[in-house]
């Protein structure tokens, strides 16, 4: 349960990794609260978020990359990348970005470097590797944890 006073957060939760004692509940964009437990008894972690202003073209890219991500929920689960494949993630965006290089004519005056048809194909595969780079990201962050770095 999170409690909002102001823009101070205190969060109460239930142990979501029992072996590692720790509670971890994301928090906006990407920010982690943990709560660590001591023996028997909960310790209260409080975290003051800082407002952040979020330019327009950020909150549409971070807009579609997630409505990409819940389009293939029902395939993979919420978050269903956590799998250690760092390799297989690097290729998948690799092989987005060769797709926009095919697209985008390089050499050619700008007007002509993408023709109409193709720039909705580049914007989506845009979105794919910047999810693939994300999971890559992310499963990278979760060897960080697990080494304890």
């Amino acid at each position: 349960m999170v409690v909002a006073n102001s823009h101070r957060f205190i969060c109460y939760g239930m142990d979501l990794h029992p072996d590692m004692g720790i509670i971890s509940t994301r928090l906006m964009a990407g920010q982690d609260l943990k709560i660590l437990r001591k023996g028997e008894k909960e310790m209260k972690t409080e975290l003051l978020l800082e407002r952040t202003e979020v330019r327009p073209t950020v909150y549409w890219y971070a807009q579609r990359l997630e409505q990409r991500l819940r389009q293939k929920d029902s395939t993979k689960g919420y978050d269903g990348w956590h799998d250690g494949k760092l390799i297989y993630y690097l290729v998948k965006a690799t092989d987005c970005m060769r797709a926009i290089h095919e697209i985008i004519k390089i050499g050619e005056k700008p007007e002509k470097q993408i023709p109409n048809r193709s720039i909705h194909t580049a914007i989506k595969k845009c979105i794919d590797a910047g999810n693939f780079f994300m999971m890559l990201a992310d499963n990278l962050r979760d060897e960080l944890t697990k080494r304890g770095i």
